[in-house]
């Protein structure tokens, strides 16, 4: 069960960590548009915090991956590691 419930929590993770890409990209077109200094610093420092975001996800959905592999590892017997 607790398998079940990280699995949906990395693939929650996944998929927020496309919206806040799609996000990322987005403001970084609008920012190669924008002239006016005002305005631009407040989309460099918007760009930021989305960037920030962005890697404490992979973090956390590196440390999901890895939980779940080691779940997987110990729930299911290898056979490669059986046979050797």
């Amino acid at each position: 069960m607790i398998d079940i419930e990280l699995a949906e929590t990395y693939h929650g993770l996944a998929s927020k960590h496309v919206d806040v890409d799609d996000k990322l990209r987005l403001l970084c077109d609008e920012l190669s548009a924008i002239k006016e200094p005002l305005q631009r610093d407040m989309l460099v420092a918007q760009v930021e915090k989305i960037a920030a975001v962005q890697k404490q996800l992979a973090g956390h959905s590196e440390i999901l991956k890895d939980i779940l592999h080691d779940t997987d590892f110990e729930s299911e017997p290898d056979v490669d590691h059986e046979l050797q």
